[in-house]
């Protein structure tokens, strides 16, 4: 049976001249009895996540009920940290008030990350339970030392090479670098990927890699001719394109049998009521290679405007609009706006896939 133990004031009959720090003297002193011990999972477990298993149970955290010598219920949470950090800095990975707590994939591969732990390799880390009762200071389980390997959850990419790496600025022809133009999908498990690149050489070709470090696992075209618009990696030929020019690049992977991409040249330019011409025809915007941002200095008036490319409306992607912050665009989204006339430095920004952004720069 838990003990309570109390230390009372005296009390007169008529309660005259209790003070606060009289009443501080009748709360409860909490005396941890035995504190929690973890039954499960063992020391040494190894736990290997996927994305495909994020939604499942990772483990079922069991442990004997702390006692603090006061009846009151009492709350658990489970810590982990990386092993030798002494739960410096421990990342929750649930709470109950029960002596189990279910812990899923998503949520132990989340925390994993946020310690630091590399994807794809293995780590140590320790476990343990936190026992509270409100008042008193938290009481803890010894640790237990468990395996993780966690999975990446940054949106994928892949890099684009080819013989228009130089002309284009992006560095040296056919070689695997950082500088390598990217597409990417808008979050992790997306199988879609896009991305604008600069393919600024006569007859392009072109392939598509997996890392930017070698030609392992290389994707080209199904076809010799480089324009099949199916992604193989056996008998792959490179890809292949009509002329240079600015290119918004899709690749998409839902079907690992049917892999398709496509590359659709652009010309991007400013249409609006805050632009010289309204919203009957677009002013063309100038591609630098060097910023990698198409731009005009231009005078506008306050209004409303969108940047198009192709001057055309008919693919909700070749029209950009506000954005979730300031500064971004979504496509097909909403009209962007002018406050102020003046002549402004108009730059848009479709470097970075899924990332785009333009600003306006007073002159």
């Amino acid at each position: 049976m838990k003990k309570i133990f109390l230390t009372l004031a005296i009390l007169s009959t008529l309660f005259i001249g209790c003070t606060a720090d009289d009443n501080i003297e009748d709360r409860p002193v909490f005396e941890l009895a035995e504190a929690p011990v973890i039954t499960a999972p063992e020391a040494g477990t190894s736990y290997v996540f996927t994305f495909e298993t994020k939604d499942l149970l990772a483990e079922r955290f069991t442990f004997t009920d702390a006692d603090f010598n006061f009846d009151s219920a009492t709350n658990y949470s489970v810590e982990v940290d990386v092993e030798g950090n002494n739960f410096a800095a421990p990342q929750e990975l649930g709470s109950s008030n029960s002596l189990q707590i279910p812990v899923s994939v998503d949520s132990f591969n989340n925390a994993a990350l946020a310690l630091g732990l590399t994807p794809g390799e293995p780590a140590n880390v320790e476990i343990r339970i936190v026992a509270n009762v409100g008042a008193g200071e938290p009481q803890f389980s010894e640790s237990r030392v468990v395996a993780v390997t966690p999975f990446t959850t940054e949106a994928p990419k892949f890099f684009i090479i080819g013989n228009f790496l130089n002309a284009s600025g992006y560095g040296d022809n056919w070689t695997p670098a950082g500088t390598l133009p990217t597409i990417e999908a808008a979050e992790f498990g997306a199988t879609a990927f896009q991305g604008y690149v600069f393919l600024n050489d006569p007859s392009p070709e072109f392939k598509v890699l997996p890392t930017n470090t070698s030609f392992d696992g290389d994707y080209g075209d199904a076809d010799g001719s480089g324009s099949s618009g199916i992604l193989v990696q056996d008998g792959e030929s490179n890809m292949r394109v009509a002329e240079a020019g600015y290119y918004k690049i899709d690749a998409d992977f839902s079907d690992p049998e049917n892999i398709t991409w496509t590359a659709r040249k652009q010309v991007w330019g400013i249409i609006g009521a805050a632009t010289p011409t309204g919203w009957d025809s677009d002013t063309d915007l100038t591609y630098d290679p060097a910023s990698k941002t198409w731009m005009i200095t231009i005078a506008l008036t306050p209004g409303s405007f969108k940047f198009r490319a192709n001057d055309s409306w008919d693919d909700p992607q070749d029209n950009f609009g506000t954005g979730a912050e300031d500064g971004q665009l979504a496509f097909g989204a909403g009209d962007l706006s002018v406050d102020t006339a003046g002549t402004y430095l108009v730059t848009l920004d479709l470097s970075n896939p899924n990332n785009y952004t333009y600003t306006l720069t007073p002159q």
